[in-house]
């Protein structure tokens, strides 16, 4: 895991991670992912809650998708994909690729609770 500041994950970083062979619809495959659990969880736990990111662009928007510009070392537009949410170890986790803004982070959020139930989306 290479972060800029830190050796510790935080909430809304990028990271490209290794998810391995997919099954039925899950991501797999090395790609980015956000790390969605909180800063308290990250520093006490060794594994992290992270959504995948797809550069397939889906043919609709779902409330649960958020939408990611190219930036740094995301080299293509992509999704978040707030409903393939995953445990992995910190040791999964590979470069650090950036973080998202406080509006991308109000997206994330709102995906996020659309994605777990909490809210209707």
């Amino acid at each position: 895991m290479t972060s800029p500041n830190q050796q510790t994950p935080r909430r809304g970083e990028l990271y490209w991670v290794d998810f391995g062979t997919p099954r039925g619809s899950e991501q797999g495959g090395r790609r980015p992912a956000v790390v969605v659990s909180g800063n308290i969880a990250n520093r006490a736990s060794p594994v992290v809650l992270v959504a995948a990111v797809t550069t397939k662009i889906p043919s609709r928007q779902y409330p649960w998708n958020v939408p990611l510009a190219a930036t740094g070392e995301l080299r293509e537009d992509g999704t978040i994909l707030c409903n393939q949410l995953r445990v992995v170890s910190k040791e999964r986790l590979e470069t650090y690729v950036g973080a998202l803004d406080d509006e991308q982070m109000r997206k994330l959020n709102r995906a996020l609770a659309v994605a777990v139930g909490l809210i209707v989306g």
